[in-house]
C-alpha cells in the first residue's frame, strides 16, 4: 500500500528509522586502513528496529539504546586508549620529536645578511 506520496508503508517506517540513527551518532565510521564505509551495518539495523517495533514510543527508545551503546563503546575504547601505557608511551616519543623540530624552528635564527644599498632605502 502507498501513501498519497507514492512511498511505501515500509519506506514511511524504515527511513525516519535511518535518519534518528544516522543523527544520533549510531554511525561507525571505519580507520584510514580499514577501507570506505560501510552503511549497510546501519541500514541493517533501522530495517531491525523498523520491523520490530510499530509503535513510534518504542521505536524511539530503540534507537536512543542502540545510539547510547555506540556512544558507550566508542568511551570505552577512548578510556582504554587512554590507560594503555604502550599508546601513552608511543604519544609521548611522538611529542617528544615534536617537540625538538618545534624548538628548533622556533628559536630566534640570525638575520640574514643583505647588503644595503642607498638607492634601495631611498625608493621607501
Amino acid at each position: 500500500m502507498r501513501d498519497k506520496f507514492g512511498r511505501s508503508e515500509w519506506d514511511t517506517r524504515y527511513r525516519p528509522v535511518w535518519r534518528a540513527l544516522w543523527g544520533g551518532g549510531a554511525v561507525i565510521e571505519p580507520a584510514a586502513h580499514q577501507g570506505p564505509p560501510f552503511p549497510r551495518l546501519l541500514q541493517y539495523i533501522a530495517s531491525a528496529i523498523a520491523e520490530t517495533y510499530t509503535i513510534e514510543e518504542e521505536v524511539k527508545k530503540a534507537v536512543q539504546e542502540y545510539c547510547q551503546y555506540i556512544a558507550d563503546i566508542r568511551k570505552f575504547h577512548v578510556d582504554r586508549a587512554i590507560e594503555s601505557t604502550a599508546v601513552r608511551r608511543v604519544g609521548r616519543s611522538w611529542l617528544g620529536s615534536i617537540g625538538r623540530r618545534l624548538r628548533r624552528s622556533l628559536s630566534p635564527s640570525p638575520p640574514l645578511a643583505t647588503p644595503k644599498s642607498s638607492a634601495s632605502s631611498a625608493a621607501w
